[in-house]
């Protein structure tokens, strides 16, 4: 959870899985968006097939995810770039950690 918030400080805070961090689709989200700035970015129509697809279709409001995704985006800090990347190496390392004993 901490490289988490150092990656995307608002997703752990107010962003739409601040619930259930290690549901499918905040994994994917996690494992997808190398920056918020990515994400923030991203248009809205995108980002809903991206949440709909991984989410298998079960939210009932995926464009209100899709804001709060984008709302938490750009309202989280940014890391430098040199930084960013070792954050992104270790969430990529602690998520097939996390798939691996869900798995299991």
């Amino acid at each position: 959870m901490t490289n988490l918030f150092l990656k995307f400080s608002d997703y752990t805070i107010t962003g739409p899985f601040r619930r259930n961090k290690l549901s499918a689709t905040s994994l994917a989200v996690m494992e997808e968006f190398e920056s918020t700035e990515e994400l923030a970015e991203m248009s809205v129509e995108r980002l809903i097939d991206f949440l709909v697809q991984h989410g298998k279709n079960r939210f009932d409001d995926p464009e209100a995810v899709a804001r709060a995704l984008q709302k938490a985006a750009r309202s989280s800090y940014r890391l430098p770039q040199a930084m960013a990347d070792s954050v992104n190496l270790a969430m990529a390392s602690s998520i097939r950690v996390i798939r691996t004993v869900q798995s299991s």
